[in-house]
């Protein structure tokens, strides 16, 4: 017998096929000026019912205007009905690549500032779903295609809009007229070094373009994931253009910039860099990405949006890099480098706080600045301080165990019995990609402790189970270390149930002595 999820999930499905089957029997005509076969896409009526894919409007969201009745976008109207083969300044070899006409561009416009476009959504992590939530929310019909059955069902499990559905089925995105790529880019390991890999990346621009082949109807496609400048247009243009010549596609990118667990940033509020392949792309990804955040801001070329994000993330791995050099160093005086960061964050200027804790981890910060690395070394730039940084984050585990080690006094590591505390990569989330948590155990494991742990947002982690706190004894442990600094860890709750950990942002020699100094 299937599980009532599985039961929701095959009936949600089936019910969104059907609708865009019906869709895709729509009427075709033949195009006068461009003699192909091709949807009605320039009828105002469309002969696709888009009132059967869309459902009800959530509560509080505006209805779209009417027809030839738009809010005024003068700039991008006026670069939309000029569009051309003209490029943003600095986009090498755009003369031959594809583009929109200036009928096609208003086209896809006018479906965005109506919200009758339908918006795919091609993977359905945190980045993807929480787009996808947000395209719905405002009153686009939308569908998250993930290739995870799992992450589907949890996808609708979690959806809190009725114009959003979710498949594990690409063909929904034939009916689709903007498609977003939100696909993680992870690293790999080659002979015991990390390099960049775009295999999501260039399976999602495939996936896409498989459902192109049989009409030509205009599309805005964006990508918001990460990678190095001309990953757009040198790897997923190209793909694009595959099965019909990339006719009728506009290309942008919009890296994402979504913070797991941060209550202060929604995604409506966080500034939106945006650009495209041509100026048309550029205008019509503007266009859509307004309807969804407060702000947005163009960039000159998808390659300059591209190294934004690479310059964000690498700016923060550099200096928690830094932090935690620092932080050796304060380990060495026996000073708290909490402390002093929170101290040195009280100038009001020229100072941003970094805390070093067991390591970064999590999609981006531990992973884009390998794209970068990889890029400039490509293009023979010398880069010494992100490979003094990225050592200093493949060392930072060590460093831990060795700190653990030394806290266990007279107990030998060999014979210890350990509790970790938190897994997930940062705090009050539950993700654990990348976690420093990982290396940490392992190192711990290879050392002979045994090694237990307990993370209220992570009840699995590997082949583990979290420990509960209220049944477990805290005199079977010789040492409790928090290893990611959760809200729910206070210091003063723990040791009221009879819990003391030791805690990386204190000194680890904090009961050698007073404070060394010359």
């Amino acid at each position: 017998m299937p599980s009532q999820c599985e039961g929701i999930y095959v009936c949600a499905v089936a019910h969104a096929m059907a609708l865009l089957r019906e869709a895709r029997n729509a009427p075709r005509i033949i195009d006068s000026t461009h003699r192909t076969a091709h949807t009605d896409w320039q009828t105002q009526g469309r002969r696709i019912e888009l009132a059967h894919l869309r459902t009800v409007r959530p509560a509080g969201v505006r209805a779209p205007p009417a027809f030839g009745n738009s809010r005024p976008l003068t700039k991008e109207q006026d670069m939309l009905r000029n569009s051309g083969s003209q490029s943003p300044s600095g986009s090498p070899g755009i003369a031959d690549l594809p583009h929109l006409g200036p009928v096609e561009a208003e086209h896809v416009q006018r479906l965005i500032a109506t919200h009758a476009a339908v918006v795919g959504v091609v993977g359905q992590g945190y980045v993807g779903f929480g787009l996808a939530q947000r395209a719905a929310q405002v009153g686009f019909c939308t569908v998250g295609v993930d290739i995870n059955p799992s992450a589907v069902l949890d996808c609708i499990r979690r959806n809190e809009c009725d114009a959003y559905n979710a498949t594990t089925d690409p063909a929904v995105l034939a009916e689709c007229d903007v498609i977003l790529i939100a696909v993680p880019t992870p690293t790999r390991i080659d002979d015991g070094v990390r390099h960049s890999d775009l295999g999501y990346v260039v399976a999602a621009a495939e996936a896409i373009a498989a459902q192109f082949a049989d009409d030509r109807r205009p599309r805005l496609v964006v990508s918001e994931s990460t990678y190095a400048p001309g990953t757009t247009r040198e790897v997923v243009m190209p793909i694009l253009r595959r099965t019909r010549g990339g006719a009728g596609i506009a290309v942008g990118y919009s890296p994402e910039r979504i913070d797991p667990g941060n209550g202060r940033f929604d995604l409506s509020a966080i500034p939106k860099v945006v650009s495209g392949a041509d100026d048309c792309a550029a205008a019509l990804t503007a266009c859509f990405y307004r309807e969804l955040v407060d702000q947005v801001v163009p960039a000159s070329s998808m390659e300059a949006a591209e190294a934004t994000k690479l310059l964000e993330n690498t700016f923060r791995f550099v200096n928690i890099a830094f932090a935690q050099e620092f932080d050796e160093y304060c380990e060495a005086l026996r000073l708290s480098s909490h402390e002093i960061t929170r101290l040195a964050a009280t100038k009001p200027f020229g100072y941003l706080p970094f805390f070093a804790g067991a390591g970064v981890g999590g999609h981006c910060i531990a992973e884009d600045p390998y794209f970068l690395y990889d890029s400039m070394r490509e293009h023979r730039v010398a880069a010494p301080l992100v490979a003094t940084a990225m050592m200093n984050q493949e060392n930072r585990p060590a460093v831990i165990v060795r700190r653990i080690t030394e806290r266990l006094g007279s107990c030998s590591i060999r014979a210890a019995h350990i509790l970790v505390l938190g897994v997930a990569y940062k705090p009050d989330i539950g993700d654990t990609r990348r976690s420093p948590a990982f290396p940490v155990i392992d190192l711990l494991e290879r050392a002979g402790a045994a090694v237990d742990y307990h993370d209220p947002h992570v009840p699995a982690f590997g082949a583990r189970t979290s420990v509960d706190l209220e049944s477990a004894d805290p005199r079977a442990y010789d040492l409790v270390v928090v290893l990611t600094e959760h809200s729910a860890f206070d210091q003063r709750a723990l040791q009221a149930r009879g819990w003391d950990p030791y805690r990386l942002s204190a000194p680890a020699t904090a009961t050698a002595g007073p404070p060394r100094w010359r």
